[in-house]
């Protein structure tokens, strides 16, 4: 699917078609902060002798984001 900017001139604007927005909670300093939803698993990564432990997030469940990250990052 390719969406061009020339198809834009040819939407005609309908007033019930209002995209509904989460609010978000902005500091001064442009940053926000992603609160994690749930912690979803847990495994051990071997590398050349050292382990790193690493847990998966899910950060937004409507969307479906989720990574994997260090977990002595998240005991702080």
């Amino acid at each position: 699917h390719v969406f061009h900017v020339s198809q834009l001139r040819n939407y005609i604007r309908d007033p019930r078609q209002v995209v509904e927005m989460d609010e978000v909670q902005v500091r001064e300093n442009l940053t926000y902060e992603k609160r994690l939803v749930v912690m979803v698993n847990h495994k051990l990564k071997e590398l050349r002798g050292k382990s790193i432990s690493l847990v998966r997030i899910v950060w937004d469940a409507a969307i479906g984001e989720v990574t994997w990250e260090v977990e002595s990052q998240f005991k702080e």
